[in-house]
């Protein structure tokens, strides 16, 4: 895949597409921080890659922000009769994949172009800093669920708080945990 993004700020890199959409960089170093903060979760999980109960052959599985794409190659791996489609706004996916995993530049908060009660599983994780319009995202999930279909999303509740109280409620930390 060809990496879209616009020239290093800071020393780092970050995407074009929808510029502004994704607060954090996509070059290598923050690829780093993605795949250890997935075996960090996956090892918490029990090695589990999603609990959706969605039975052992599903068809069809979406992983919404899909990152470096490690949770849709191992989902793909783990299940090699079910297609699996991750979209992220960042093209940074490897080149080699199981024959049934794909990716596509996209932006979960635009118009979804796959086909309506098309997935058994919407799948997202950490994506609470990132989507802005859940409510457009549970509509645009539900309506290209198949029935029976299941979304799971595998987010995080960050509260942040100063023993001495100098962290002020305008912080700039505080108003991202609250965004």
């Amino acid at each position: 895949m060809t990496h879209h993004h616009i020239p290093p700020q800071h020393g780092r890199r970050y995407h074009a597409y929808q510029s502004g959409r994704y607060d954090l960089p996509n070059d290598e170093l923050e690829q780093q921080r993605m795949e250890f903060q997935y075996h960090a979760l996956r090892l918490a999980f029990g090695d589990k890659l999603f609990f959706a109960p969605i039975g052992d052959k599903p068809a069809k599985i979406l992983d919404i922000g899909t990152g470096t794409g490690i949770w849709a190659i191992d989902v793909a791996e783990s299940l090699p009769d079910a297609q699996v489609t991750g979209t992220d706004l960042s093209p940074i996916q490897p080149n080699w994949i199981p024959p049934n995993c794909s990716f596509e530049v996209d932006d979960a908060e635009q118009v979804w172009t796959f086909p309506a009660n098309h997935f058994d599983l919407v799948h997202t994780r950490i994506m609470n800093a990132f989507l802005e319009d859940w409510d457009l995202f549970f509509q645009q999930g539900f309506r290209h669920l198949k029935p029976g279909g299941w979304i799971e999303c595998q987010e995080l509740s960050v509260a942040v708080h100063s023993d001495d109280g100098t962290l002020s409620e305008d912080s700039h930390i505080r108003r991202w945990c609250n965004h």
